[in-house]
């Protein structure tokens, strides 16, 4: 029996699209998603000797400094590689290093002080960025623009030569009470990506040393104004979501109030799931210091920042908690009345046995539709994209997740979230609703 069960035509059937959707997402991913050109050749340890022996070579003693580092990219550029060239095309730059895209983030900073350095370094090892965050007030010398141009030239050559494909586009000072500053910008006129996308290399000097050098692709501004318009349009429809969720939180609210004054309500086992997730979320945001990190404002106490943030994430912590807690409350109510049918996998859980076949199969027909997913996902990018001509940048799936400590930590507790709201506000509650409103099954 366990085996007609297992090799049923439905669950063989499911077996088969999810394996036809992985395939699909293996094959195409590289297509329609930014993130699969990350290949970080260089690991985060690495990263940082790679950090220390530019700043020994450059004179810059970081003793003393707290150092946090996350993965960015620089959205802006990819949006419109990925525009004009198609995601393909623009992976393709970006693995062969013709492009900055994505970059470890390195900050070095000491609380109440404004001094600051920060440095954005290739997944292969290479320099993108290097700043230096001075005071105003910071003495330093007064040296002529050309003066200037020749310590940044002179830097470019140990860090990013330049030959007479690259044309000077800027040149400018700005003079302080206790110095002057100079900028350099140099354009690569042999080659231009997309209509009007051209890489850049800058380079500041505050008085006699280097502040800055950054390696980036200039986009047109054309482009920032059309995809901001585009992107308030995904805003707009955010919030039809957002509104329409609100009203689903206000109903479900009041369902639950009447319904805890009637007595009716479970208590215990939402209150776990609650916990769980509560537990789950503070452990992400911890986990996630060192991307909050990189905003602190070090004019202001650190200790302070850090417990703003732990108090900012146990009351988020808290609200969530609470807001599981009434979903599991009122979904677990409507669904046993409503469909009754539907809860034999979560009262085995519930009753604590987790090795059993029943959950077995949940678990792999969850699975598989997980891979479905995906495969669609890409599908539906690719039929948009292909045939409708209809183009909207693909997330970066959270590689932000690759600064954190524990990187696991941030898709797990994503998992729980989504299961626990997905199952009892969406289809439990969301569904009995419509249907008590529509009188027939949505």
């Amino acid at each position: 029996m366990e085996r007609d069960r297992l090799l049923s035509r439905g669950n063989i059937l499911l077996i088969l699209l999810a394996v036809a959707g992985f395939m699909v997402y293996l094959l195409l991913n590289d297509v329609v998603f930014p993130s699969s050109a990350i290949d970080l050749k260089v690991s985060r340890e690495e990263v940082f000797r790679i950090a220390d022996d530019f700043f020994e070579d450059y004179g810059v003693n970081t003793l003393g400094y707290k150092r946090v580092i996350v993965l960015g990219a620089d959205d802006n550029a990819n949006a419109y590689l990925s525009k004009q060239l198609g995601i393909e095309g623009a992976n393709r730059l970006v693995r062969e290093g013709e492009v900055p895209i994505w970059r470890w983030e390195l900050r070095y900073f000491k609380p109440l002080q404004k001094k600051e350095y920060n440095l954005y370094i290739t997944p292969d090892g290479r320099l993108v960025k290097f700043s230096m965050l001075l005071p105003e007030d910071e003495k330093g010398a007064n040296l002529t623009i050309d003066e200037a141009e020749e310590i940044a030239l002179g830097f470019l050559k140990s860090v990013f030569p330049i030959d007479e494909g690259w044309i000077a586009v800027e040149r400018s000072s700005t003079k302080h009470d206790a110095r002057t500053d100079h900028v350099f910008v140099w354009e690569n006129k042999a080659k231009t990506y997309g209509e009007e996308g051209r890489l850049r290399v800058s380079v500041e000097v505050a008085g006699n040393k280097v502040s800055k050098f950054f390696w980036y692709l200039k986009v047109p501004e054309k482009f920032l104004r059309d995809y901001q318009t585009q992107m308030s349009y995904g805003s707009f429809l955010a919030l039809i979501s957002v509104l329409l969720t609100v009203i689903l939180v206000v109903v479900g609210v009041v369902i639950f109030l009447r319904s805890f004054r009637a007595g009716i309500i479970p208590t215990r086992y939402p209150l776990i799931v609650a916990i769980i997730v509560a537990v789950a979320l503070i452990l992400a945001y911890t986990n996630d210091i060192p991307r909050m990190l990189m905003e602190y404002d070090t004019t202001s106490s650190m200790v302070s920042f850090i417990f703003t943030q732990i108090f900012r994430t146990v009351m988020v912590a808290i609200f969530i908690g609470i807001g599981v807690m009434i979903a599991v409350s009122i979904g677990d109510l409507y669904g046993r009345k409503y469909l009754p049918g539907r809860f034999s996998t979560i009262d085995t859980f519930r009753k604590g046995r987790v090795f059993t076949r029943e959950l077995a199969l949940s678990s792999l027909r969850g699975l598989c539709v997980a891979f479905i997913f995906i495969g669609g996902q890409v599908l539906f990018y690719l039929l948009m994209v292909k045939k409708f001509g209809v183009w909207f940048p693909a997330e970066n799936e959270y590689s932000d997740v690759y600064g954190t400590i524990f990187p696991f930590i941030a898709p797990l507790t994503i998992s729980i979230v989504a299961a626990v709201m997905e199952e009892y506000v969406f289809r439990l509650f969301s569904v009995v609703l419509l249907k008590r409103v529509f009188r027939y099954l949505v």
